[in-house]
């Protein structure tokens, strides 16, 4: 499906110009992050014009959403980009320098953005198709710490029921059938809900108990 741009510096912003975002993982125990620099309008990295990459190693290992990489871009008046990315845990820290001249012309830039009007749905379809993917991994990842987290206190039956859910939405990731993906996603938010209106209701009904006792 392709990767998806997340884009901090829009186009004809002034300069100098600094942001900052932070980003996380997309894999458990992941101990390094790739970052790649693209200058362009499309939605998807393949239609735009990539300006330089860098990896930052190093990461704690942790469950993937955990780590925390902050990543600045600097552009000065001169028009020179400096994108840095720095682990807040470990202060581990990576940058790149882009001169001015490394990047489009004005002719390219012009095709590029009329390429985007052009492909506008077509790059939107494929955002949403790799997004949807996305927050399904999530899913899966968040109910299964959920599982995890419960442990005995979860109902056995509504347990059984979300790692079913589980599993189903694990087998529709290995294709590309994106109905299914936003089918078996929505069956499992709805379980995992269950489950957590079921906990919920056990601890206050434990605490209503021990009230009792007093």
């Amino acid at each position: 499906t392709g990767r998806v741009m997340s884009t901090l510096i829009p186009r004809n912003t002034p300069i100098p110009v600094r942001r900052t975002k932070t980003y996380t993982t997309e894999s458990d125990y992941q101990t390094e992050v790739d970052v790649s620099i693209y200058e362009g309008e499309r939605q998807c990295v393949d239609g735009n014009n990539l300006l330089g990459d860098f990896l930052i190693t190093g990461i704690e290992r942790a469950k993937r959403g955990e780590p925390q990489v902050d990543v600045t871009f600097d552009i000065d008046a001169n028009g020179i980009v400096k994108v840095s990315a720095k682990d807040k845990a470990t202060g581990k820290e990576q940058a790149i320098s882009i001169k001015a001249s490394g990047g489009l012309d004005d002719n390219e830039i012009e095709q590029m953005v009329q390429d985007a009007e052009t492909y506008a749905e077509q790059d939107k379809e494929r955002r949403e198709k790799v997004e949807a993917r996305n927050q399904a991994e999530a899913l899966v990842h968040g109910a299964q710490k959920s599982l995890d987290d419960l442990g005995d206190k979860a109902d056995s039956a509504m347990k059984a029921d979300v790692e079913a859910a589980i599993a189903e939405l694990k087998t529709v990731l290995e294709g590309e059938d994106d109905q299914q993906i936003s089918e078996k996603s929505e069956a499992l938010s709805g379980v995992l809900m269950k489950l957590g209106e079921a906990a919920y209701q056990g601890e206050q009904d434990m605490a209503g108990a021990q009230s009792d006792d007093t």
